[in-house]
This record gives C-alpha cells, structure tokens and sequence, in this order.
C-alpha cells in the first residue's frame, strides 16, 4: 500500500496544474468580458467555482471586490497574470498624500 501513496500524491498534483492551467487559459478573455458586460467564455464560470474561488480565497481576498494599487507604473504582464486568475486590477492615480480627512 505505501507504494501507491507517492503516485496518488504525484497524480493528484498534475489535475490540479492540469486544472489551473485550464482556468487561467481562458481567465483573461472571462476577466474583459465579464468587466465590459458581454458573455464569457464556456467554462469560465465552472472556473470560477472551482479555481478562482479557492485562489482568492487563499489570498484572504474572496470578498474583495477592487483590487487597487497606486504608485509606479505596473508593469502589463503583472496585470495579466492577475486578470488570468479572474482578478482585475485597477489603477489608483493620483497623490495619495492629498486625500483623507
């Protein structure tokens, strides 16, 4: 029996890169189209349940609804990666030092 362990870890660890690697193909295409208001890609939102959802989750951010970050410029691919795991990033311009009360 102990001889099956290390190859059950070693498959369930290839669904789940097979799986994540499924939903972070059609995340950005879902991501833009689900922010202008068009339908998403088939299987975008089973990714979102299944995939997105324990990611963010796992980040703390499952009742975020904007992600903001302000500062230098970010670099495109950065942006993309999020909006692959169905997280928009949005751009907070302005001086940070003139706002509050």
């Amino acid at each position: 029996m102990d001889g099956l362990k290390p190859k059950f870890v070693n498959f369930c660890n290839i669904l789940t890169f097979k799986k994540a690697t499924w939903a972070k193909g059609i995340g950005k295409e879902g991501t833009i189209a689900e922010e202008k208001g068009e339908p998403v890609p088939s299987g975008f939102n089973l990714a979102k349940k299944v995939v997105f959802h324990n990611v963010k989750k796992a980040l703390g951010l499952e009742e975020a609804r904007d992600l903001v970050f302000g500062a230098a410029p970010l670099n495109p691919d950065i942006r993309e990666y999020f909006m692959s795991l169905n997280m928009s990033l949005k751009n907070g311009y302005g001086m940070s030092e003139s706002s509050g009360p």
